[in-house]
């Protein structure tokens, strides 16, 4: 299959998924209005939408793609992408999760309620990191210029870093209209405030970068330098205090720090990889 035939069903595809992320959103908003508290309303959900995708990539997408003429060569590259991104991707999910455990572990209720509560303000940054996995990626995956690639990948989270640096500004100057949202209990919570939406700011851009760096095959030291962000996980943490807010966000801001500066790194090392491709190219 040529590279213009896989690229138009690699747009089909995409297009499916976007399609069943679009019902999700909209079964969910139906909910939302409808008042519907049943568990069972958000796996019917996700079952659903996930059948309406299922559906729309097996009409579009050409069936020739899912016949590999040589499946063990062709498994390799792929088995490869997923070991060394395997790591990377279990503590993608489970670091949020431990920072909050931590924090309900040794903190008091107070502090439980508040580290959730300031959770809820940085949550605005999940909506631009979903826009980056079901638009921006799939463009890039898509090119077969690195130079355009590069281009369209590194703006996007060039454009949302500054936007997350005006953002997390006002947020500071106006911390008491912001706590307003989170009711009386939260008012005196301007420092922590800033510290929750410093971190989600720095992980966002640390997931865009790492994601840009997935889609362009930037995989190869990805495990390393996850190892390493484990060894910072378990250093910090033992010498960190999780009996406050402060704490706990502080705690935060650290890991996802880490997280941007290692994605960071491995688009650096990629960059130079590249630039040092092309000019053996041209030698």
């Amino acid at each position: 299959m040529s590279l213009a035939r896989l690229g138009l069903q690699l747009r089909r595809a995409y297009s499916a998924e976007l399609m069943g992320s679009l019902a999700r959103a909209a079964l969910a908003g139906l909910g939302f209005f409808l008042l519907i508290r049943g568990a069972w309303f958000p796996l019917a959900t996700m079952a659903a939408t996930t059948l309406i995708t299922i559906m729309i990539a097996r009409r579009s997408v050409d069936p020739s793609v899912f016949r590999a003429t040589d499946a063990q060569a062709e498994m390799k590259p792929v088995l490869g992408y997923v070991l060394s991104t395997m790591l990377g991707t279990i503590i993608f999910a489970t670091q949020d999760i431990l920072v909050y455990s931590l924090a309900s572990l040794h903190g008091s209720s107070q502090v439980i309620a508040q580290t959730f509560a300031l959770g809820r303000l940085a949550a605005i940054f999940v909506v631009i990191s979903g826009v980056m996995a079901n638009v921006i990626i799939p463009r890039i995956a898509n090119l077969s210029s690195d130079g355009h690639a590069i281009r369209n990948g590194l703006l996007p989270p060039l454009i949302v870093a500054v936007g997350c640096s005006i953002l997390t500004a006002l947020a500071a100057a106006f911390s008491d209209q912001a706590l307003f949202l989170l009711g009386r209990a939260y008012g005196g919570l301007q420092l922590e405030l800033v510290l929750a939406l410093s971190a989600a700011s720095l992980s966002l851009v640390a997931q865009m970068l790492g994601r840009f760096n997935r889609a362009m095959g930037w995989v190869k030291i990805e495990t390393m330098v996850y190892l390493v962000h484990i060894i910072a996980i378990i250093g910090v943490g033992y010498f960190s205090s999780f009996t406050n807010t402060r704490a706990v966000l502080t705690f935060n801001l650290i890991l996802s720090t880490f997280s941007f500066i290692e994605m960071l790194f491995i688009t650096c090392v990629g960059l130079r990889a590249l630039r040092q491709r092309a000019k053996a190219a041209l030698g």
